[in-house]
C-alpha cells in the first residue's frame, strides 16, 4: 500500500517561541490584521510504502517520536492518507531542463529579446553535439 503523511511538529505550549513572536510582530507591520498569537512549527512530507496501514501508522509513530520531533520542547502529530501513485520526481536532467527554460524566459522579458534555437551536428557521424542559442535583443541607446 502506498501512503503519503504529513507529521506536524510544534513547540509545546508551555515553551517560549521567540522566532514566532518575531514573525507576529513583522506581520503586524504589513498587515492590519490582529494576531494575538503566533506559534511557528514543520511540517514534514512523508511518501511511504508499507504493507498494511497499522504498520505505516506504527512506524511513523517510532519515527515522529524518536527522530522527527524533540519531545523535550516539541508535540507531534501525523495524517496518513493511502494514496494510489507516488508523485514523479524530477531527474536532474529534467531539473535542468526546467531551469534553463526558465532562465531563457527571464532573459526574454528582461531583454525584450528574440530567442532563436538550433541544434548543431558534428559532420562526421552526424551525432548532435549540443542546442545553439543566439538572443537578440535591441540596447536603448540604439
Amino acid at each position: 500500500m502506498k501512503f503519503k503523511a504529513l507529521v506536524f511538529i510544534r513547540l509545546r505550549s508551555q515553551v517560549d517561541d521567540s522566532p514566532g513572536n518575531a514573525v507576529r510582530d513583522a506581520c503586524k507591520r504589513l498587515s492590519e490584521l490582529d494576531i494575538k498569537k503566533l506559534r511557528l512549527g514543520k511540517v514534514v512530507d512523508v511518501w511511504l510504502e508499507a504493507e498494511t496501514r497499522e504498520y505505516a501508522e506504527k512506524e511513523l509513530e517510532m519515527l515522529s517520536d524518536r527522530f522527527l520531533a524533540n519531545t523535550v520542547m516539541e508535540d507531534w502529530d501525523y495524517e496518513l492518507t493511502e494514496i494510489e501513485s507516488f508523485p514523479k520526481v524530477l531527474t536532474m536532467d529534467d531539473f535542468k531542463k526546467f531551469n534553463t527554460e526558465w532562465q531563457l524566459d527571464n532573459v526574454v522579458k528582461l531583454l525584450n529579446a528574440k530567442i532563436e534555437r538550433c541544434r548543431v551536428y558534428d559532420s562526421d557521424n552526424r551525432d548532435e553535439v549540443y542546442n545553439k542559442i543566439t538572443i537578440t535583443y535591441k540596447m536603448e541607446n540604439d
